[in-house]
């Protein structure tokens, strides 16, 4: 086994390839998500959102009504028992 003088050009040389490797890996790994064109489009459908919102409104709305109209029963049904 023969063994080699320290070299600065060769340490050198596999830094700069270390160096370049790591730049490749990071701009590759940086891209998140999948290339141009592929997989389903965002939606960004500002009606869509509007609508969501109505309905979870509507919702609400829904049970107040129900409520106000279980409170209304129970008030006729007590007047009724009284007379």
């Amino acid at each position: 086994m023969k063994c080699q003088p320290f070299a600065v050009s060769r340490l050198a040389s596999y830094l700069m390839a270390g160096i370049f490797g790591l730049g490749l890996a990071s701009q590759a790994l940086a891209q998140g998500g999948p290339p141009a064109g592929q997989g389903q489009p965002a939606n960004n459908n500002p009606i869509f959102a509007d609508r969501g919102l109505h309905n979870g409104e509507e919702g609400l709305r829904k049970v107040e009504l129900i409520a106000a109209t279980d409170a209304e029963n129970k008030r006729a049904w007590r007047l009724q028992w009284r007379m």
